[in-house]
């Protein structure tokens, strides 16, 4: 299909761009939040804004109109939107991962999820328990349910995940196979405290033939190695399944500067310390360490991250980071969560009781990061066993 002029025209959007393009829908995402959170789904109105700025793209071939970001840019502009709503940062960040691990996938494949449309988004999930998949001519036949799907409302295909059994039953593998949401019908499951706007819901499959030229194996994702034969296919990370991971991150900057924003706000409003001689909370030196240490562990989750994202930089278009990279990436996560749910914590506290009503956007923000920061492979303690064992030489516990 043709481009047309703009298409042509904005694929010379620098980074620069992209993260000021995220940073000025942050208002716009902040008005829009609380309905998000209560309908379980975030707003028409916010994913038309995110779809217009191009962020549906970041992840995308530029071959197919998107702004294959790299990693640094990416986390940057997705924390900019997490400022405003970290449930709709979250839903872009797992379109700009997992379109990115789409692209691992044939030109057949590529061609039909972006060829007539380059803000085609692929959401998906890595749970695939209770799936089960039959070999047949020309590909698999999948029946299962994947639950936590984040943004399986507004996506138009999904990178669902399926065992290959060996003959004595056990697991010999695990491939991912796109498949367009028009094949699954979508169970509303996401009833949950934080990051409700995800609609993170679980998809439902029944005898859904995957051809064998939309199918990926797992190793390839972990360690490299496209199925496409186009050149651009090289430029992309070592390891599109640390990136993944990485990725992350991105919305929880943002949950974790939102709070340190609100922070803030609560001390400006000059209200007095009950209980004690301040008519100010900024006079108090209490409020002004609290706060002083909040910032300061959200600029040490930032260094953390952003030198995360340099590793997976340097990776693109050469071989996987090695297993200390990988670790120290690792590593790098555990420190950020910790540091970044500190500063939640202190930024809560200045806010006091208040930030706590349901009416406060303290309340959604601190929601939605604790619910987020516990994803399963955000795990701090193996993040940090990662790093320790590949320091020593031990045979690493993870899998990616």
């Amino acid at each position: 299909m043709p481009e047309t002029l703009s298409q042509s025209a904005d694929r010379t959007a620098t980074d620069a761009d992209l993260i000021a393009r995220a940073t000025d829908l942050r208002e716009l995402l902040r008005k829009e939040a609380a309905a998000g959170d209560e309908q379980r789904n975030i707003t028409d109105t916010a994913v038309a804004a995110l779809r217009d700025a191009g962020m549906f793209r970041l992840g995308t071939p530029r071959r197919w109109g998107g702004y294959q970001a790299g990693m640094r840019t990416t986390l940057q502009a997705l924390a900019e939107l997490g400022r405003g709503d970290a449930a709709a940062s979250w839903v872009t960040m797992i379109y700009a991962v997992t379109n990115l691990a789409a692209s691992l996938n044939t030109d057949r494949a590529q061609e039909e999820i972006w060829g007539d449309n380059p803000d085609a988004a692929v959401a998906g999930t890595s749970n695939f328990m209770g799936s089960t998949a039959v070999r047949v001519d020309g590909g698999y036949v999948v029946n299962g349910k994947w639950p936590f799907n984040s943004g399986c409302l507004h996506a138009d295909w999904t990178m669902t995940p399926f065992p290959i059994l060996a003959e004595d039953g056990s697991l010999a593998g695990v491939r991912f196979g796109l498949v367009p949401y028009t094949d699954l019908t979508i169970e509303d499951t996401w009833h949950i405290a934080g990051m409700r706007g995800t609609g993170s819901n679980t998809a439902v499959g029944t005898d859904v033939f995957v051809p064998d030229h939309r199918i990926i194996e797992f190793d390839r994702i972990v360690s490299g190695g496209s199925r496409s034969e186009h050149p651009e296919a090289q430029e992309i990370p070592g390891s599109v399944q640390i990136a993944m991971i990485l990725g992350l991150m991105g919305p929880l900057l943002g949950a974790g500067h939102a709070a340190v924003d609100l922070a803030r706000e609560a001390i400006d409003k000059g209200r007095p310390v009950i209980g004690s001689i301040y008519q100010k909370a900024a006079e108090s030196p209490s409020y002004q360490l609290n706060y002083a240490t909040a910032v300061s562990r959200l600029d040490t989750a930032y260094l953390h991250v952003l030198r995360a994202a340099d590793d997976v930089d340097r990776s693109v278009g050469t071989e996987p980071p090695d297993d200390v990279t990988r670790g120290r990436i690792r590593m790098d996560i555990a420190v950020a969560l910790q540091s970044l749910r500190e500063a939640v914590t202190l930024s809560m506290s200045i806010g006091g009781a208040g930030s706590f009503a349901t009416v406060n956007p303290a309340n959604r923000v601190w929601r939605d990061f604790e619910t987020g920061a516990r994803h399963a492979i955000l795990n701090p303690g193996i993040g940090a066993e990662t790093y320790a064992r590949a320091l020593l030489g031990l045979e690493p516990i993870a899998v990616f």
